[in-house]
């Protein structure tokens, strides 16, 4: 079992898709219809889409000073939404909603808050009920509690410790799960999701056959964002893509947090998918992956 860092996004995108699917609520909504803890910022209201895409402006949330958590030992999602508001004067919006593309957590961190306000579950119970347990994702949970973790790991699926190369050349523990480590940002939408190669194979059939959104709906993952200062991002929502003479020939998303490096990336040309998880931080999974597609192509 891996943290997945970033490729979480892609999970926490389509639980969205499926409660906006399910009109549950709209990807066009102002986000302060669920967070009206946020403030709200003179260029206009933040959607839904914008969070998704990665163009609302919204500070890093990784920076805030302190945040107030309600467990003593460890913070959650919920502790951060109101720090917008209260540390707004030393973490302005960084630019008009909708004028252009910035990657940020904090968008991801929002959107798996709405998750659960509007479903009245928690990310992680909302995301095993309708994502981890109909794609048949056996093992794969999000570390949003210390009990959110399966204890004992399930039919002897360990769970990875991230390493990180130190002083000396010494490699230090940087970031795991019980029993091994507890932590104590367990913040999750952006990241937080742990799962292994058996259930992310078991993820990207389910994509492929279509399980969870109806095409129309899961087009919207596949659209690149388009802002104001006149620039295609090609990143849609929760998913990177690349395109080749404006034909869209693959999306996914890579991930990195504290020793973790992982990718999931789909190749349209080849009808091919892959997953390389990794837990060391000088593991570089493109490069693996580049060397994959060389070794496949000559075989």
């Amino acid at each position: 079992m891996f943290e997945l860092a970033s490729v979480s996004k892609q999970f926490t995108a389509t639980a969205i898709l499926i409660l906006h699917e399910r009109g549950a609520l709209s990807v066009d909504d102002d986000v302060r219809k669920y967070l009206p803890e946020l403030p709200v910022y003179r260029s206009g209201p933040i959607r839904i889409r914008d969070l998704l895409t990665h163009t609302s402006g919204l500070p890093d949330y990784m920076k805030f000073d302190d945040p107030t958590a309600r467990h003593r030992t460890y913070w959650v999602n919920e502790d951060y939404v109101g720090e917008f508001e209260r540390q707004q004067n030393n973490f302005p919006l960084g630019f008009a909603t909708g004028r252009k593309y910035e990657y940020s957590n904090s968008n991801y961190l929002l959107l798996g808050v709405i998750i659960a306000r509007v479903s009245k579950k928690s990310y992680g119970k909302f995301l095993h009920e309708e994502i981890f347990a109909p794609a048949g994702m056996r093992h794969t949970f999000a570390y949003e509690s210390p009990q959110a973790v399966p204890q004992p790991p399930p039919d002897g699926c360990l769970r990875a410790v991230g390493y990180q190369e130190g002083k000396g050349q010494q490699w230090r523990a940087g970031w795991g799960a019980p029993p091994a480590r507890n932590e104590r940002y367990l913040s999750v939408g952006d990241g937080g999701i742990w799962s292994n190669l058996e259930d992310m194979a078991a993820w990207d059939a389910a994509q492929r056959s279509g399980t969870f959104l109806k095409p129309a709906t899961r087009t919207l993952s596949l659209i690149p964002t388009k802002t104001r200062n006149g620039k295609q991002n090609d990143y849609g929502c929760g998913l990177e893509l690349e395109f080749k003479n404006g034909k869209l020939i693959g999306y996914g998303h890579d991930g990195s947090w504290d020793g973790f490096r992982t990718i999931y990336w789909r190749d349209l040309e080849a009808d091919r998918t892959a997953v390389l998880l990794g837990n060391r931080n000088d593991f570089d999974p493109y490069d693996i992956l580049e060397s994959l597609d060389e070794l496949i192509q000559d075989d």
